[in-house]
């Protein structure tokens, strides 16, 4: 793993990083406002493929792809714990 990337995955894998999970909802609440912006400015269309980089536990892979339906949308995160709780 490239040096650059080994900090982040030792945070995410570590305890205060799976706190994410603990308070996803919280987090997914106070967070809905930035990411309605996001998805207003980015203008996903229904054919659009959209590749959600760190998604952590999923909400805007979800609500993306509910934008996407003929089209598609990956979610990838550095986080193996919050991608399976994505899952």
């Amino acid at each position: 793993m490239p040096d650059a990337n080994r900090a982040q995955t030792e945070y995410w894998h570590s305890a205060t990083g799976l706190q994410w999970i603990t308070h996803e909802h919280a987090l997914d609440m106070a967070m809905a406002p930035m990411l309605d912006l996001l998805l207003d400015a980015a203008g996903p269309m229904p054919e659009h493929r959209v590749l959600d980089i760190g998604c952590g536990t999923g909400a805007s892979t979800i609500a993306v792809a509910a934008l996407v339906p003929q089209g598609g949308v990956t979610g990838i995160d550095i986080s193996e714990p919050l991608l399976s709780r994505a899952k």
